[in-house]
């Protein structure tokens, strides 16, 4: 009796272990990732926006992550805020929590076409007056 338990132990390990590998490479393989023509919106889009505000001679922004219509913070709306944030950044925007002027995007699906989505950015005054907005179509 012994030495089946252990037989069936011993399966069950090497069952787990050979099945295990294969799940967290399955999770791993859907890591979602920008495409180059996404990022490179994203580049124009900060430099428009770092252009618009220069031109005010605005240099310091309150940076607000980008999240669905709901307001929930998303994989692709991360995504799509980290690449945001390093782009305005490698564009001369220094981001502070306390700067008078807001950036907010909203990220939206469309229905007809899940793998096409809308980005809209605004830049806000203190007072709550926009200064600049960018609407766009990203696909994944």
């Amino acid at each position: 009796m012994k030495a089946i338990c252990k037989k069936g132990f011993i399966f069950l390990v090497l069952f787990f272990s050979v099945l295990l590998p294969s799940v967290s490479l399955e999770s791993s393989e859907k890591k979602e990732i920008l495409s180059e023509k996404n990022i490179k919106k994203i580049k124009r889009l900060a430099i428009f926006l770092s252009n618009e505000l220069k031109a005010k001679e605005i240099t310091q922004i309150r940076y607000e992550e980008i999240t669905d219509i709901k307001g929930r913070k998303t994989k692709r709306s991360r995504l799509l805020s980290d690449e945001l944030r390093r782009q305005l950044k490698n564009n001369g925007m220094i981001l502070r929590d306390d700067a008078v002027v807001s950036i907010k995007g909203i990220l939206t699906r469309f229905r007809d076409d899940p793998k096409k989505y809308r980005l809209k950015v605004e830049v806000f005054n203190q007072d709550g007056s926009i200064i600049t907005s960018y609407t766009g179509i990203l696909r994944w």
